[in-house]
């Protein structure tokens, strides 16, 4: 969060005719005054002490000529401050969630099949996380509608949060139905801000093709695992990276 200052209340003086003195041009006025009053007319203030003293109706007419012919009318006016707290990375996301959905209905367009997006879930998960994505998908106002998918892991064992690890599980079997109440795995909301890539690339011919490719070795009847292709692994590595801290949160291991 930045603050861009402190709420203040600033001093903010006006006269009716322009001055370019220094004084003047700081709100100083008092001193414009005391500029040209001694400079031009030296003779004026003792003339003004000796209508004051014997109270001469001449003495408060000169003043107020003295305040409106050599300086003009002028007043002091107060300028409340209320400075706006700005959130850089607020308005980065705003910007990533506007494109990342405009990339998401472009690649679902002219993108044949199924494809997979990566995801940050929180400042906790490390490793990288994805979504899988199909024509059921569907967009909302902020959040879009797609499997996310778990990390593979050995059967007895934690999955890895280490940053590079890219490996993940799919059930070969998913439900599309909302709100419905059976085993198999559903949809969930996510944010467009959250959506950091899509796991698709455009070939030297032009053609799109998915980064992430099914590991055979670890596949079975039930669950399809996925890692990104070893030709687009360190590219792809990289834009999750970049895009996970300049949107979100920096890596802590």
């Amino acid at each position: 969060m930045h603050r861009t200052g402190l709420p203040a209340e600033k001093p903010i003086f006006q006269r009716r005719h322009f001055c370019p003195c220094p004084p003047c041009t700081t709100g100083d006025f008092h001193h414009c005054i005391y500029k040209q009053f001694l400079g031009k007319y030296q003779f004026y203030p003792t003339f003004l002490l000796y209508c004051f003293f014997l109270k001469c109706p001449c003495g408060q007419q000169l003043t107020a000529i003295t305040n409106t012919h050599f300086v003009g009318e002028w007043h002091e006016e107060n300028m409340h401050i209320n400075y706006v707290e700005q959130n850089p990375k607020a308005v980065l996301r705003a910007e990533h969630a506007a494109n990342i959905r405009l990339q998401l209905e472009e690649t679902l367009g002219t993108f044949n099949g199924f494809f997979f997006v990566t995801l940050y879930l929180n400042a906790a998960v490390q490793r990288v996380s994805f979504g899988y994505v199909t024509r059921s998908s569907s967009f909302n106002d902020v959040r879009f509608r797609l499997h996310v998918l778990q990390p593979y892991s050995q059967t007895g064992q934690q999955p890895s949060n280490y940053f590079n690890f890219h490996t993940f599980i799919m059930p070969r079997t998913l439900c599309y139905v909302r709100n419905c109440q059976c085993p198999l795995q559903h949809s969930e909301l996510i944010e467009y801000s959250k959506i950091l890539t899509i796991a698709v690339a455009s070939t030297n011919a032009g053609n799109k093709v998915s980064t992430v490719g099914l590991v055979d070795s670890l596949s079975d009847n039930n669950n399809a695992v996925f890692a990104f292709k070893q030709s687009y692994e360190d590219q792809e590595l990289s834009r999750y990276k970049s895009m996970r801290v300049k949107l979100h949160e920096p890596y802590t291991i």
